[in-house]
């Protein structure tokens, strides 16, 4: 098992002169670790700790007031509910003087109402084989090794894990080496981010407050540490790592449109006009015409109480309702037009002769959105008045084999990617782009953004669209 490097190996023992071994046979292999070692829990972590790879735990966290109950592992799965995220994928040894008392009851429970936390695979350490002992890391290492080789693809994400926290060291270690650690240091590190910032945004960068530009900044080291990590990725040399690969067909429920969404979807986003940012118009409609009922209704209660003579009572309820229907009709307006964007799209992709019945099944299945295709470049250098907006719908995958892939002005997803628990694609038409204000996406609110190969794969088809020139020829 290749040891984790990156500080998320957890030791949960209230005796320390137990784990005196343990804790040099990390030092030395240079294996960060975390040590959990109070009976009242108070040296436990606030919340969840991200990444845990390897836990050794001490079976024997039990005072006389948890051994009279019937749960005799509560102790233990208290600890490590606030130490691990939800399912987790980690490796367990279990560490203990009086393993055959406690193993079996804590097993079944990680078959039952603790499934959520458990392990990739366990293995057994009794303390007596460690303690005082020469050799404890061989002893650990021996025994996981042994362990995981029915889970042995684990190490490939365990080495990934650890070459990236090299490359970010490496990288953070070359940046700022490149100046003498001295009373200067700290003011010539901020104008190296100002630097950075300034590669990646241009002028603009002069214009951003002090957290956006550390993001530019950072935005830029992170377009370096990508090829630190090819660096180390091609240097890999281990027998461990032969035969992890194997192309043998597994049946995994939606395997591929969950790895496509973790591949081309991203579920967080700087700001609005950010290029990718994928927004909902129907539901900000539906949110903007509760928000005109519900804002009618507290306003009407409030005139009706009001100590307002009746005329102007009923002039300031006539005006009420006026506003109130106006605003219902521009909002109802919204919807059909955009309904009629949404089927003019999904007709345009559709084959020839598809049933009246076939082709309403893929309209009421469908979800109008709307993505941001502005230039990165554009954004990142704050260029655009305008953002660039193309309209599109989302369809389930099934009706994959009803679509037209050859118009030149429709873009049809090739991957199939999870959307709201059902697997999906993405139909554009590149003939419905338009430009709007910045301010127009302010109402917005996205929890998804196009990955930028995704967008990027778009955007040249698109830009490929708007550039068939043609010619113009007599024959």
């Amino acid at each position: 098992m290749i040891l984790p490097n990156n500080g998320k190996v957890v030791i949960i023992d209230d005796q320390p002169e137990d784990v005196i071994e343990l804790i040099s046979a990390l030092s030395r292999e240079k294996v960060p670790f975390l040590h959990y070692k109070e009976m009242d829990l108070s040296d436990l972590p606030e919340t969840p700790i991200e990444n845990v790879r390897l836990i050794f735990l001490d079976l024997e966290l039990l005072t006389d007031t948890y051994m009279s109950t019937k749960n005799i592992t509560a102790p233990i799965k208290t600890r490590l509910s606030k130490i691990l995220q939800p399912n987790t994928p980690y490796a367990l040894v279990i560490w203990s003087r009086k393993e055959s008392d406690y193993k079996e009851a804590l097993l079944t429970d990680f078959t039952g109402e603790f499934i959520e936390y458990k392990p990739v695979f366990y293995t057994s350490l009794p303390k007596a084989d460690i303690i005082g002992k020469a050799g404890a890391l061989n002893i650990i290492k021996a025994e996981l090794e042994k362990e995981i080789l029915k889970f042995k693809s684990f190490n490939a994400f365990l080495v990934w894990e650890s070459i990236v926290n090299e490359s970010a060291g490496k990288l953070t270690n070359d940046i700022t080496r490149m100046y003498p650690l001295d009373e200067e240091w700290d003011t010539k590190t901020q104008f190296l981010l100002y630097k950075l910032a300034f590669a990646y945004s241009g002028k603009a960068v002069n214009s951003f407050d002090s957290l956006k530009q550390l993001k530019k900044a950072l935005y830029t080291l992170t377009m370096t540490f990508s090829d630190n990590i090819e660096n180390l990725i091609d240097k890999i040399k281990d027998d461990r790592f032969l035969d992890l690969v194997q192309n043998s067909p597994q049946q995994i429920k939606s395997f591929t449109p969950i790895i496509n969404k973790l591949l081309l979807i991203s579920e967080s986003s700087d700001d609005n006009t950010q290029p990718g940012n994928l927004f909902f118009p129907l539901e900000k409609i539906e949110k903007e015409s509760k928000e005109n009922d519900e804002f009618c209704k507290l306003s009407t209660e409030k005139i009706q109480s009001s100590t307002k003579d009746d005329k102007k009572k009923a002039e300031s309820l006539a005006g009420l309702k006026k506003n109130h229907s106006s605003k219902r009709q521009e909002l109802e307006t919204k919807r059909d037009k955009l309904k009629k964007v949404s089927n003019e799209i999904i007709n345009s992709a559709l084959n020839e002769g598809i049933s009246d019945e076939l082709s309403s099944s893929i309209l009421k299945s469908a979800f109008a959105i709307e993505i941001v295709v502005t230039p990165m470049c554009d954004y990142a250098q704050v260029k655009t008045k305008l953002s660039r907006i193309l309209p599109g719908i989302i369809v389930p995958s099934k009706y994959r084999i009803n679509l037209n892939v050859n118009p030149a002005y429709v873009y049809i997803s090739d991957a199939d990617i999870k959307i709201n628990s059902v697997d999906s694609l993405f139909i554009f038409d590149f003939r419905f782009l338009y430009s709007k204000d910045n301010s127009h996406l302010k109402g917005y609110e996205t929890s998804m953004r196009l990955k930028q190969q995704f967008l990027s794969d778009i955007q040249i088809k698109l830009g490929a669209h708007v550039n068939r020139s043609g010619i113009l020829y007599v024959s």
